[in-house]
């Protein structure tokens, strides 16, 4: 649920900012060409088309676009960008990384990634160009981003988006047409967040039930 969310994003996102990447992770690839792995607490896999773990991932491995990856039940991972962004990985998430590109001399970079189930935070640095971008998508909505930091969780058809720097553009996708709803997105705002699931995108797209925003409540806080 939200409260699950709310309590892992500013988990991951407090130990992002505590914790310093370790040196041993950061010189592991001197000149990234492609994302890389940090393994911070064993295990994370790569999957193979059937779900199998194909390998198990360290850090300094390379994670090219096109790649699955799944956290275990007790794991943490980091996936670091090549102009510094990362993602981290809770325990019990799949993510596949769909598109990966980052072009030095011009700064433009295209981050898209799937969240298949699980929670992720995006720590993204300020997106230099306007054609660059971060997209987070799940089977029923999608976060696109310029530059900030936001929480994403997928569980049980259920999306969930916490804003946490600047604001987050959330689309739905129809389940069904596996499309972006045209004209049906909000903007999640620091220290506010959004869900939607499969059973509302009906109702969404008819109007009967707006698809907005709610404020993080101290109480919200507290509980987690």
């Amino acid at each position: 649920g939200i409260s699950i969310l709310i309590g892992g994003g500013l988990y991951v996102k407090n130990s992002i900012q505590s914790k310093k990447i370790t040196e041993n992770a950061r010189n592991a690839v001197e000149t990234p060409h492609n994302p890389w792995i940090e393994v911070s607490t064993p295990s994370a896999f790569e999957l193979k088309s059937d779900k199998t773990p194909s390998r198990e991932l360290k850090t300094g491995d390379e994670v090219l676009p096109g790649t699955t990856i799944e956290v275990s039940s007790k794991g943490l991972a980091s996936i670091h960008f090549q102009d510094g962004s990362i993602a981290r990985l809770d325990s019990g998430t799949r993510l596949a990384i769909d598109e990966a590109t980052y072009d030095a001399g011009s700064e433009k970079l295209s981050v898209k990634m799937n969240l298949i189930v699980g929670r992720i935070w995006s720590k993204v640095i300020a997106l230099v160009t306007p054609d660059s971008e971060w997209q987070v998508k799940t089977t029923n909505a999608v976060a696109t981003v310029r530059g900030t930091a936001f929480g994403s969780e997928f569980k049980n058809g259920r999306s969930s988006f916490i804003g946490s720097q600047h604001a987050v553009a959330v689309n739905i996708i129809d389940p069904k047409t596996k499309e972006v709803v045209p004209d049906v997105i909000t903007t999640v705002e620091p220290d506010k967040f959004v869900w939607v699931e499969d059973k509302k995108i009906e109702d969404i797209k008819k109007g009967k039930v707006k698809f907005e925003t709610q404020p993080i409540t101290e109480e919200l806080k507290k509980e987690n």
